[in-house]
């Protein structure tokens, strides 16, 4: 099995992280620190396989704990998963030596990508065996590759449940609203992808639909949770 730290500061999102790594075969978390000095404390007592790290924590950032990594004589594997994307904390973690960089709002099926290319990579080059020049060439354009083994299930209906819970996770209040634009906007899936899942959602009772006119063009189909009943 795979061991999994989790660095997060968001408990939602670490949630889902873990949920989604945990339906994984040959995956485990391990452990969920929340700042820079628990996953500094965490990585030295669990020693993980494979630290998903974000970039913004309360009491630091996540680049300085690579560098501080570094130093050691074993260097964690990491993904960082963070919402920073400017091109110099990007160039600085991949020079850091980071597995893959994933960019906020995580997109799950991403994420399914890299673990498949981290197994392949953890099986192919832990052993003794000497490795062939098609064998690396493979394990190096593994990340492009559809996952074929990581899933325990593969929905019929084309609904990833974890996707799904990065939706509704946008959804925590009863008063919040989005349309398939804002929701695209918030969790980088694209918009055709947005409305499907909200519509299944709305289909499966867990949303409700109603179309919002503005004083011009075509009105604007929004979704929020189910306002409670009023007491009879």
């Amino acid at each position: 099995m795979i061991s999994v730290l989790i660095v997060e500061d968001d408990a939602t999102i670490a949630d889902l992280h873990s949920h989604f790594i945990g339906s994984l075969n040959d995956y485990r978390v391990v452990g969920v620190a929340s700042t820079v000095k628990q996953a500094w404390v965490m990585q030295e007592a669990l020693s993980p396989d494979l630290i998903l790290l974000d970039h913004f924590l309360p009491d630091g950032k996540g680049i300085t704990l690579l560098r501080q990594w570094r130093t050691l004589a074993r260097m964690p594997n990491v993904v960082f998963v963070s919402a920073a994307n400017d091109g110099k904390v990007i160039r600085d973690a991949l020079s850091l030596g980071v597995f893959d960089y994933l960019i906020k709002p995580i997109n799950y099926q991403r994420l399914r990508h890299s673990l498949e290319r981290f197994h392949a990579y953890q099986h192919s080059l832990t052993g003794e065996q000497p490795i062939q020049q098609d064998q690396l060439d493979q394990l190096l354009t593994a990340g492009s590759q559809p996952p074929a083994r990581l899933a325990n299930r593969v929905p019929s209906n084309g609904v990833d449940p974890y996707t799904l819970d990065q939706v509704m996770a946008c959804f925590r209040y009863a008063t919040e609203e989005h349309s398939a634009s804002t929701l695209a906007e918030q969790t980088g899936l694209s918009k055709t992808t947005a409305r499907r899942y909200l519509d299944y959602a709305v289909r499966q009772g867990r949303l409700e639909a109603h179309l919002q006119h503005g004083s011009v063009g075509r009105p604007i189909r929004t979704y929020h949770r189910p306002y409670p009943s009023p007491p009879s």
